[in-house]
């Protein structure tokens, strides 16, 4: 947080002084957080999100062999939902559910509506990079997933938007099995930290 604190300050052209007046916190508060002790209330990390770049990776293609090499359902998608690389346990399941290989298809046509309604609650994947919404996280129930099998019915999904310098904003989904006894948080949007 203390990188990104002066990042943001510096990106605004501020001084400790100025951001300190503009969240009404002293000087010494602001010197404080930069220097790592302690952290900004979560609505000044939610102005830092907002002029913030996505996390950066060095190349697409190096993001996307990470996700091949998956053992548990994971893909990344484009900011139209284009699929441009899956888990070879999420491209089974796409192959025995639908009969397709999921790389290049338009992901829209195989989401669920409960997948539909939380990328439209974020505005869609443009709008969440733009005002700084990073991640998702939380348990999803697939309609279609099928316990013990290549995408249970209950999974932990964060889906993590990352920029690109050879592409752009990218997002990357992965999902595991709930923990025995862990609590099933519901879906819900986190602001990077």
């Amino acid at each position: 947080m203390a990188r990104r604190l002066k990042a943001f300050r510096h990106t605004q052209a501020l001084t400790q002084e100025n951001l300190a007046e503009l969240w009404g916190v002293s000087n010494r508060t602001i010197a404080r957080w930069e220097r790592g002790e302690g952290r900004p209330q979560q609505w000044m990390r939610r102005e830092i999100a907002k002029v913030e770049s996505p996390i950066e990776w060095p190349t697409a293609r190096l993001l996307c062999e990470l996700i091949e090499r998956r053992a548990s359902p994971a893909m990344i998608y484009d900011t139209g939902l284009k699929v441009l690389a899956v888990s070879a346990m999420h491209d089974a399941w796409m192959h025995a559910t639908y009969g397709i290989t999921a790389v290049g298809v338009d992901w829209r046509r195989y989401m669920s509506e409960a997948c539909h309604e939380m990328v439209a609650a974020g505005g869609g994947v443009d709008y969440m990079v733009r005002h700084g919404l990073m991640c998702m996280r939380g348990t999803y129930n697939d309609p279609r997933g099928v316990d013990g099998t290549f995408v249970p019915h209950q999974m932990y999904i964060d889906l993590t938007v990352v920029r690109i310098p050879d592409y752009g904003s990218l997002c990357v989904t992965v999902a595991r099995e709930p923990d025995p006894g862990e609590a099933l948080v519901p879906l819900a949007p986190y602001f990077m930290d």
